[in-house]
């Protein structure tokens, strides 16, 4: 039935899209249990060398090669998602599975951004925040004259919870699932 509603109101078939763009080019490594997905787009394949060109036309020209971002989340989807997103971008990626990770993490390697998702098991991204901001006030980075800069990363986008982010000594905020654009805008925003 979704097969035929599809081509009817002139969507492609699931067997189209899949000759046009294998799934695995796509988003690899996903596990096989999350690989149904519907997607309505227009997929043009290009070479890696166009991919690279507009992904400098879309970041205004700016190098962002050596940008180093920590990414905080405990869902493994979540984290292969946004690495890849961020290194589409350019930037140099690591991530942490928990807050307790992540503070070890940031207060070991000089970052020049953090995303940093909010409810994680054990120590959540909050508290992480707090313990890394603990950390810059005692020791400040020869780097940096400057705090990292930390995004929350959550899908609660309440008012609340946003004045509760930036209590922790979180500097910005972004609604999950993570949109390419709004990811961007956010980064460009803090990193210039």
């Amino acid at each position: 039935m979704v097969a035929e509603y599809s081509s009817r109101y002139g969507f492609a078939k699931p067997s189209r899209i899949q000759q046009l763009v294998p799934f695995e080019d796509i988003i690899p490594s996903i596990p096989r249990e999350f690989a149904y997905l519907w997607i309505v787009v227009d997929i043009v394949r290009v070479n890696r060398a166009t991919k690279l060109k507009n992904l400098t036309f879309i970041m205004g020209g700016r190098e962002a090669q050596s940008r180093r971002i920590l990414l905080v989340d405990d869902n493994p989807v979540n984290v292969q998602v946004g690495t890849r997103l961020l290194s589409l971008l350019g930037y140099e990626v690591d991530s942490a599975t928990n807050g307790s990770e992540a503070v070890t993490k940031a207060c070991g390697i000089t970052f020049d951004l953090i995303l940093m998702d909010c409810q994680m098991p054990g120590l959540d991204g909050l508290s992480a925040t707090q313990k890394i901001r603990e950390y810059e006030a005692h020791f400040p980075s020869r780097e940096r004259n400057q705090p990292v800069p930390i995004i929350a990363l959550t899908t609660n986008v309440s008012e609340s919870n946003q004045a509760d982010c930036r209590r922790s000594g979180m500097d910005g905020f972004l609604s999950k699932p993570l949109e390419i654009t709004r990811l961007q805008a956010t980064l460009l925003t803090f990193l210039g």
